[in-house]
């Protein structure tokens, strides 16, 4: 949907979408595809929407420093947003206890205690407890903070925020494992199971870790024995999809050929051009040289370099809000060009799936190919099978190196059952 209205937006309006954008790379933070949603924020983590998830995304990929940065600079430029300063600082309080700080922590807690005092939105209220409970346990009082958990979960709504609950009552789970009592956090996981009971939300691998250490069946954790298998079968010219009583028929691609030299390898890893060669029937090696080698100039920005590339677009941004509340002018235009040449290099420098892009390459052109052909077969699956299609979106990774990387957790398993026909495709 959010694809869709980017798509309608940028086509109606002739110019970049801003807040489908955004809402899309919260999304993929949540999924854990991170150099996706990074790619999404890039140009855009200046505006103040886009605060909050750059934050969240820092914090996600472990990088403190950047997200305590980010969220001290969206509570500057918020002003009197006292909702967006919750959620800012409630990543504040999780990154200070990322790093051990748990006084830098209480101090971010307190703040956000006082900032959110008279907004009257049990959600967030929850949220804050839950972030009090968290502050309390880093400093060994668990029993306080399965009190605080306690009534986190009394201030919700009895309906409507099934997620939520689901979060916190884990989180609960946690704290009465800490705490040694095994009998607590299994009565308790057993209520997060319910409340996960007809979510469609894929658990971070430690909630699915502790919910099956305890015992307890989820989803998430029933789905590694009793996952469904979806198949992928050559039909004469096209292909056959099925998955539980559902069954469909594909016209033949490239993308589904490129889909299913990885979905028969599930966990290996494909450079493109040699997903290229299989597909179109190019030998590898057969002209004694490696394709991969022609006109490679190198990696652009290598990963150390990208995180010294955030770190100084960071910093740039923060010196620009001081400069204009000084009124420095001049500064403030040479900082903004320094940092607008930094994005652009930062977004070249990142392919699709997080690997490095690398200059005039044989290799860069098959990776655009295959990466825009594989996301229009994942399209098309989504459409024929929507459940089966989900797990393929969420663990196809793209880039110079692609593959299928199936979780424990993944409600269905892919099977390819033979080999396409290898004749070119026109």
């Amino acid at each position: 949907m959010l694809t869709r209205a980017i798509d309608e937006f940028e086509a109606g309006m002739h110019m970049p979408s801003w807040h489908p954008v955004i809402a899309l790379a919260e999304l993929r933070i949540r999924q854990g595809r991170l150099a996706e949603a990074e790619m999404l924020l890039l140009g855009k983590d200046g505006h103040v929407q886009a605060l909050l998830p750059a934050a969240r995304l820092h914090l996600a990929r472990g990088d403190h420093d950047l997200a305590r940065a980010t969220a001290v600079r969206g509570l500057r430029a918020i002003a009197d947003d006292r909702l967006r300063a919750a959620e800012l600082l409630a990543v504040l309080v999780e990154t200070e206890l990322g790093v051990g700080d748990v006084e830098a922590a209480t101090a971010a807690c307190d703040d956000l205690v006082a900032r959110a005092d008279r907004l009257d939105i049990p959600g967030l209220q929850a949220r804050i407890a839950a972030g009090r409970a968290r502050v309390l346990a880093a400093t060994g009082d668990f029993a306080a903070a399965i009190g605080t958990m306690e009534a986190a979960l009394d201030r919700l709504p009895a309906t409507g925020v099934p997620l939520l609950r689901a979060s916190l009552l884990i989180d609960l789970v946690r704290l009465h494992d800490r705490a040694g009592n095994r009998a607590a956090a299994t009565v308790e996981a057993g209520r997060a199971a319910g409340a996960l009971a007809g979510l469609d939300v894929v658990l971070p691998p430690g909630d699915a870790d502790l919910l099956h250490r305890l015992g307890v069946a989820t989803r998430a954790t029933q789905n590694r024995f009793t996952a469904h298998t979806a198949t992928l079968t050559p039909d004469g010219h096209g292909w056959v999809v099925a998955c539980h009583d559902m069954r469909a028929r594909l016209s033949d691609s490239k993308g589904l050929r490129y889909l299913a030299e990885l979905l028969r390898s599930p966990g290996v890893e494909r450079h493109a051009l040699d997903l290229v060669d299989r597909v179109e029937g190019v030998a590898p090696g057969g002209s004694g040289l490696d394709r991969r080698q022609l006109g490679d100039a190198g990696e652009l920005v290598d990963a150390r370099a990208r995180t010294d590339y955030r770190h100084r677009i960071e910093a740039l941004r923060a010196q620009i809000d001081d400069a204009l509340e000084t009124g420095a002018d001049d500064c403030t235009e040479a900082l903004q060009s320094e940092l607008d040449q930094l994005v652009v290099q930062l977004a070249q420098a990142f392919g699709l799936g997080g690997r490095g892009r690398r200059a005039s390459s044989a290799s860069e052109r098959a990776r655009l190919n295959v990466t825009r052909a594989l996301w229009a077969a994942t399209v098309r699956m989504s459409e024929a099978l929507p459940e089966a299609g989900t797990v393929i979106d969420r663990r196809i990774r793209t880039g110079l190196y692609c593959a299928y990387e199936p979780g424990a957790e993944d409600e269905v398993r892919w099977v390819v059952h033979s080999r396409p026909n290898e004749a070119r495709l026109d």
